[in-house]
């Protein structure tokens, strides 16, 4: 095995001196990380690229990188949480459309949306849970109507701070009081909040889901 296992960037580095709030790889096997305040970094080999708003983002405020069913890559922006979808050279922005009840966009960073096995498409806010049908087109989003999630359908919270999906195409979700899963089979939230105290032998928590 060889010993480099890590690739270090030092403080003289753009990556090596600022925040990263997340990591992701798209299917040529390139690093992406929302850098700071400062856009996207793509990582190659032997270096990096940024992008920023000269190159189709909406903001340098990347709040969140995934990747969706079809391998397109998509960075998260801003206060409102625009997609930006990246076609290879540059990227596009999309506002998805957001019923009236959600004013408050919160404050996590990392996993704050994503597209599931199904095709549909959730996003975290302050102020609950939306998940967007399966569309032909990511940009078809800015004209579809979400269904919102809250307190009343199982979350322990409407401050929602990470959104992840596991291998049984469960959704879970960090809130800012305690985690839920969206069961794929009952189509329906689980708060495993209490549970999670029990394992934990204390409160959970609000920081450890962010």
């Amino acid at each position: 095995n060889s010993p480099h296992i890590f690739r270090y960037f030092d403080r003289n580095s753009l990556l090596g001196s600022q925040y990263c709030s997340s990591l992701t790889e798209d299917p040529s096997g390139n690093l992406w990380m929302a850098v700071g305040n400062l856009g996207a970094a793509r990582i190659l080999r032997p270096s990096f690229t940024q992008f920023t708003e000269a190159d189709g983002l909406e903001t340098k405020m990347v709040r969140g990188l995934f990747e969706a069913n079809d391998g397109h890559l998509f960075a998260v922006t801003g206060q409102r949480l625009t997609l930006n979808e990246f076609d290879g050279e540059r990227f596009i922005r999309i506002e998805p459309r957001v019923p009236p009840s959600i004013r408050y966009f919160g404050w996590g960073e990392g996993s704050i949306a994503l597209q599931d096995s199904r095709g549909e498409w959730w996003r975290a806010t302050g102020d609950g849970l939306l998940r967007y049908p399966r569309v032909p087109h990511a940009a078809d989003l800015a004209h579809t109507s979400p269904q919102p999630y809250g307190r009343r359908d199982g979350l322990p919270d409407v401050g929602i701070t990470r959104v992840f999906t596991d291998r049984c195409r469960n959704i879970w979700v960090g809130t800012a009081a305690g985690v839920a899963r969206w069961s794929a089979s009952k189509r329906a939230f689980e708060d495993l909040t209490s549970e999670l105290a029990r394992v934990l032998e204390h409160a959970p928590i609000p920081h450890a889901f962010s």
